[in-house]
């Protein structure tokens, strides 16, 4: 009896202990796997603002790239320092803002619809007539009332700063870059000054103004690591785990290369939460292939990232390599505006002609380093003028092609081609030359020709050689042929004469 109740007993407290174990290992378990999850999130989360951040970058750069070069441009075509509706409406088309506006040295902005609006007082304009160009947002703008971002550029007229260019993207367009999606759920998205203030966002509910000021006011932050106010100050790359609505959420920090802020992308917590309880109710074999499966599923996104990225950057190498290998077969390019009478030298190996200036001067210039004193009939400095170049090239002709021989430190032979880039009522007005360097081929090609005179001179030698030797021997022979063929005949008429 006593055996059996110490029997009992032991097996109540083995019971026990077996419980208190499975209780201990699931609660280890749910905390491990949560830990887990939350690393697994903290990864995902990190290679997604990374793309983000990426792609939010080469879009500052584009748009910066965009509108400085329009800065530049547009001012060659224009006949007096006045920028049109027209200009803005077509400056639009052609780049990547929603919109292109131009602000008149009294600060009066012009929309592409005609609509004005006083921004004398806009740090962006007062900066971009000083010469600099950058960037900007700015919040409520006098004319939509919205979220802008703003590239701005000084706009020059005669190597004159007539205003500010500036290209506009509207917070919508922004919202849709910044926004995401985890799972089918939308996660939040901020842009940051560097003191926490939101400058643009995809958020689900209201946008705060200081991201940092609202995770303290909501003691969201996780204890244990980094937050938000430090990782800004110190400009690292970082994570920070916050308590979310529904669990605890991972969010990741990237400071932007080519601007002063920063993005921060969150992870939903609800996503973290319904992963965890779907972890935890089926169990542990359940919850290891789960997180088989999302390992799975991040390794897969990887790799596609991975694959997409060498194939981007394989093609921009090819690209390159293609432009390179382009722009080293010539010496010069020359951008040429017939209307201004300018040009301006692209590539510049050699020559002793500044890189821009008037481009009918530049032509008397060349004209007394020309050997070749014509091609086709008519002089280099002919050939090259602005007057035979629109007279002769048609709409049928997209180029012309010469061969000359020239005295720029040393003589060279070269090769230039006239392409016609713009056409005003068929008349060319802007056209690029390309000259490139053949001096090489046409030593080459002399070489060639002088030993194919040289075969030409030894052929002719024999053969005037065979025709003597045929000469000498037709003569040798004929003459004993015809002694022997006399003889015979006179033998042949005295057969009885012995």
């Amino acid at each position: 009896m006593r055996k059996e109740k110490r029997y009992t007993v032991f097996e109540g407290i083995f019971f026990v202990a077996l419980i208190v174990f499975i209780i201990y290992s699931f609660f280890s378990f749910t905390l491990d796997n949560n830990s887990r999850i939350i690393e697994q999130n903290n990864n995902f989360i990190k290679t997604a603002t990374a793309q983000k951040a990426e792609r939010i970058e080469e879009l500052i750069t584009i748009s910066q790239q965009n509108l400085d070069m329009m800065a530049h441009f547009y001012p060659t075509f224009m006949s007096e320092p006045k920028v049109t509706t027209s200009m803005l409406k077509d400056m639009t088309e052609r780049s990547y803002f929603d919109y292109v506006e131009f602000i008149s040295p009294n600060g009066m902005d012009l929309a592409a619809d005609g609509e004005t609006a006083d921004l004398k007082d806009r740090e962006y304009f007062i900066d971009g007539m000083k010469g600099n160009s950058g960037k900007c947002v700015v919040h409520n703008s006098r004319i939509t009332n919205e979220t802008l971002l703003i590239f701005y550029s000084p706009f020059y007229y005669n190597g004159k700063i007539i205003g500010v260019l500036s290209g506009i993207i509207r917070g919508d367009t922004m919202y849709h870059v910044l926004s995401a999606d985890y799972f089918d759920v939308s996660a939040n998205s901020y842009l940051l000054e560097r003191n926490g203030d939101v400058i643009l966002s995809a958020v689900n509910g209201s946008e705060p103004k200081n991201l940092i000021d609202t995770l303290k006011n909501n003691e969201s932050y996780i204890k244990g690591g980094k937050d938000l106010e430090q990782i800004l100050e110190e400009g690292i790359e970082s994570n920070f785990n916050y308590k979310g609505a529904n669990a605890t959420g991972s969010a990741y920090v990237i400071p932007l290369k080519n601007a002063d802020w920063a993005l921060v992308q969150s992870f939903p917590s609800k996503v973290t939460k319904n992963m965890v309880h779907g972890a935890n109710s089926a169990g542990i074999r359940l919850q290891i292939k789960l997180i088989a499966a999302f390992l799975l599923y991040v390794l897969y996104i990887l790799w596609r990232n991975w694959n997409i990225n060498r194939q981007l950057v394989s093609e921009k190498q090819k690209m390159s390599d293609i432009v390179g290998a382009v722009t080293h077969l010539f010496t010069r390019f020359a951008l040429v505006d017939y209307e201004s009478d300018t040009y301006e030298y692209l590539k510049h190996d050699k020559g002793d002609a500044p890189e821009k200036g008037v481009y009918s001067e530049l032509v008397e210039h060349l004209d007394k380093k020309y050997i070749t004193d014509d091609v086709d009939g008519e002089k280099m400095s002919v050939l090259i003028s602005r007057d035979y170049v629109q007279k002769n090239m048609t709409e049928d002709v997209p180029y012309f092609r010469y061969e000359y021989q020239i005295d720029i430190d040393g003589i060279y032979w070269e090769n230039i081609s006239i392409l016609c880039l713009e056409r005003k009522n068929g008349v060319p007005v802007t056209v690029l030359y390309a000259i490139q360097d053949v001096t090489s081929l046409k030593e080459r090609e002399q070489q060639i020709r002088l030993a194919l005179k040289e075969a030409s001179e030894a052929a002719e030698s024999a053969n005037r050689a065979k025709s003597d030797f045929l000469a000498r021997m037709s003569h040798d022979i004929r003459t004993p042929m015809n002694a022997i063929m006399g003889m015979t005949a006179v033998a042949e008429r005295h057969l009885d004469d012995r």
